[in-house]
């Protein structure tokens, strides 16, 4: 077995940094890449979004072009006596992504030139030392901070793939090209129609009498009937049951409620299928095994769209962001009352108060646990919260699943959660022609996605045995790299 440990060195110490979920994932993707290249199938392969680290062009020439966003390191103190926050971000971020700036020694990214560094807390990137210009299992980086740069005492260090001090920033994202999403998930569905094209979608967990608590059942355009995805295993099998109503495209929330699954649908059964972006609601009695829409043409389906539970009571978005850039009311999302019965919508709103800064671009899901997430659809990011009334001071953790719908899997203490996303960027292998290799940022073929809740921007994280201090007359670096290690255990 080879394991892939980062470890960074500073002042002499070797620290032995914790690698998370999402160090472990992009760990293994080149192996993915030739194993999915060998399978020439994109589906079930892995996909990644590394920020705006971008490694090659549309063409699919190593070029980094990307040339002001890459690694990141961080020196700094940990908080509450503890380097990381849900392994997804370290400590001096909170669960809204505010960075307690005093808590940041030192830092670097890709600077070059001491004539241009920003602040004095920032590095440099220097030519590599020491093990890494002899033959070996290794790659890595050396930072260095001169005299008068990155002075004071740290604690830990943690490495990212994003410059977390403005994960909540969104100020400066004009279109697709500029958010920088960190995911990691395994593909279900790849297709080549754009983003709202209607190529899957699914029925839901734990329906009782349709799905047990860890299966969906798929459906696929292009391929002929209906499968059963188990989410714990990655299995699929050929769906025989008797289930007679709608599928709602991926990702879009369904809920039971009196033994009634609700949803929305463009029209899709286990017969049919549609290519439509028109939606409405749909409801399924278990009990009598009875469908039934609502107008198929009261909406159209965006990247925004969402179908709200709270309590009993059904919400649906009925003014959506359609733009990056325009912050007129008519942008604001509006949630309004559904009636259940006849699946109408009312005039009836919720009222809502959101963080000043997302303007218009956000929306709201609902998890099964009575949960909230508020999701930044500019940057990509969501924040589980738990009071409707009072969204921001109660926002308990961040989630970097591309504003996805939860699902949870499992029961009692085995409870996973995991998101359906679907998104354009990141790394992935393609399945087009047979010389395309993969392609990092493409807006004309979307990844359907399974996503978990562990992943986030940094890539390694560790705490030194000591407190460090440098002086402003002292040099400091560190070498940060990774090395693959033989596992002889059994």
């Amino acid at each position: 077995m080879l394991t892939i440990t980062p470890v960074i060195n500073s002042n002499g110490e070797i620290a032995q940094a914790v690698e998370t979920p999402m160090g472990t994932a992009l760990a293994l993707l080149g192996f993915d890449f030739i194993t999915k290249l060998t399978e020439k199938s994109a589906k079930g392969g892995k996909a990644l979004g590394l920020g705006t680290f971008k490694l090659f062009n549309t063409d699919n020439i190593i070029d980094n072009y990307d040339k002001a966003s890459n690694l990141w390191v961080y020196l700094y103190n940990k908080t509450d006596g503890f380097p990381h926050r849900w392994e997804k971000v370290p400590s001096f971020l909170n669960a809204k992504c505010e960075a307690t700036a005093s808590a940041i020694i030192a830092r670097a990214s890709n600077t070059i030139d001491p004539a241009v560094l920003a602040t004095s807390k920032d590095g440099l990137t220097i030519e590599r030392s020491g093990v890494f210009n002899v033959p070996g299992q290794y790659a890595g980086i050396t930072y260095n901070w001169p005299a008068g740069q990155g002075t004071g005492a740290f604690d830990s260090v943690c490495v990212s793939l994003v410059n977390l001090e403005k994960l909540q920033d969104n100020s400066a994202i004009t279109s697709d090209a500029n958010r920088q999403p960190v995911f990691a998930g395994t593909m279900v569905h790849t297709d080549t129609a754009q983003i709202l094209a209607k190529s899957c979608c699914y029925v839901r967990n734990g329906v009782s009498g349709v799905t047990d608590e860890n299966t969906i059942l798929i459906k696929r355009s292009g391929i002929s009937g209906v499968y059963a995805y188990n989410l714990a295993t990655g299995e699929e099998t050929r769906y025989t049951g008797d289930y007679a109503g709608y599928f709602s495209p991926w990702g879009q929330a369904q809920y039971v409620i009196d033994s009634v699954l609700y949803g929305i649908t463009s029209g899709d059964t286990t017969t049919e299928s549609s290519a439509s972006n028109a939606f409405g609601l749909f409801s399924y009695n278990l009990t009598t095994k009875t469908p039934v829409t609502g107008s198929l043409t009261s909406y159209t389906l965006t990247e925004s769209t969402r179908f709200l539970k709270v309590g009993t009571d059904l919400y649906l978005q009925v003014k959506e962001d359609r733009s990056y850039t325009e912050v007129d009311s008519y942008y604001t999302p509006m949630y309004c009352l559904i009636t259940k019965s006849t699946l109408a919508v009312t005039t009836t709103a919720l009222t809502l108060t959101v963080p000043a800064y997302l303007l218009a671009h956000w929306n709201i899901s609902s998890n099964d646990d009575g949960t909230f997430m508020l999701h930044d659809w500019k940057a990509l990011i969501s924040y589980k919260f738990t009071d409707l009334a009072n969204i921001f001071p109660t926002i308990s953790e961040p989630f970097f699943v591309g504003c996805g719908q939860e699902l949870a899997i499992g029961s009692g203490a085995t409870v996973e959660k995991m998101f359906m996303s679907a998104l354009a960027q990141g790394f992935y292998q393609s399945s087009g022609a047979a010389d395309t290799l993969m392609k990092n940022t493409s807006y004309a073929v979307m990844k359907y996605m399974l996503l978990n809740g562990s992943i986030g921007p940094i890539i390694a994280y560790g705490a030194y045995s000591k407190t460090y201090t440098k002086g402003a007359e002292t040099i400091l670096t560190t070498d940060i790299y990774t090395q693959i290690a033989r596992d002889t255990g059994v």
